[in-house]
């Protein structure tokens, strides 16, 4: 199919050097608002790819853009299979999303009002879902889903966080929110019907959970100031509660097997 070049400044844009670039086959829609200063959509040598793949197209993007210095796409975002969608909005400034969809009826939205911060995504497979929510100064947060119906519900306010996600299998589900400072959360799914729950505030946490096997449950809770978890489980219907409050705690845990059950408060 032919492929267009469409690239628009100041149509339905307010502001000054607002910049889109896409690059879409037939039966795509996208949407984009800006306004504000300085923000872009896709890049002359990065344009947004929306496109059949191997799927028949229907691939939908709503992206409104607000505040100043604001990117989408400028590292090469694309979707491309058949009825994928997404919307993303952002405010604030000198932020930046990256997102790349493949396969069928996967679908995100995020809604970045921090400043200086990155959100990256990347959906492979069938039925995944998200939704990101970034708020403060200098957060980074990345997702990557891969295979059938996960979920991910992702949330950090404050500043200088890092959160890392990365699903695998089919049906896992993850609910993160990180406020405060400086704390991190590295989150790894694999097999089926895995879930993790965990919220960390304060300052310095830090989180590392790997769930592997079926049905796993995790909740993690950090508060206070440079607490440290990390955590595996593997096997089937194992459950881990975790909750760290005040200064400088660490909890390592290990489950494997069936049906086990932890439970720490420090």
């Amino acid at each position: 199919m032919k492929k267009i070049l469409l690239t628009t400044f100041a149509t339905l844009l307010l502001g000054s050097a607002a910049q889109a670039s896409i690059v879409s086959t037939s039966q795509q829609s996208a949407t984009i608002i800006q306004i504000g200063d300085g923000n872009s959509v896709g890049s002359a040598t990065n344009p947004f790819y929306q496109e059949n793949g191997a799927g028949s197209g229907g691939n939908l993007i709503s992206i409104t853009q607000t505040g100043a210095g604001n990117s989408f796409g400028i590292d090469g975002s694309f979707q491309s299979g058949t009825g994928n969608q997404a919307k993303v909005t952002q405010s604030g400034s000198g932020s930046s999303v990256e997102l790349r969809q493949t396969g069928s009826a996967n679908t995100g939205h995020i809604d970045q009002s921090a400043n200086a911060s990155s959100i990256a995504i990347v959906q492979t497979g069938s039925g995944n879902s998200f939704k990101v929510t970034q708020a403060g100064v200098s957060n980074a947060l990345s997702l990557a889903q891969q295979g059938s119906d996960n979920v991910a519900t992702l949330s950090q306010s404050g500043s200088n966080h890092r959160m890392t996600v990365r699903q695998s299998g089919s049906g896992n589900s993850v609910q993160a929110d990180q406020s405060g400072s400086d704390n991190m959360l590295l989150a790894t799914q694999s097999g089926q019907g895995n879930m993790l729950v965990a919220n960390q505030s304060g300052t310095g946490n830090q989180a590392t959970i790997g769930q592997t096997g079926t049905a796993q449950y995790a909740m993690l809770v950090q508060s206070g100031a440079n607490n440290t978890i990390v955590g595996t489980q593997s096997g089937a219907q194992n459950q881990a509660y975790v909750t760290q409050t005040s200064n400088g705690n660490t909890a390592v845990f290990s489950q494997s097997g069936v049906g086990n059950v932890i439970r720490v408060r420090q």
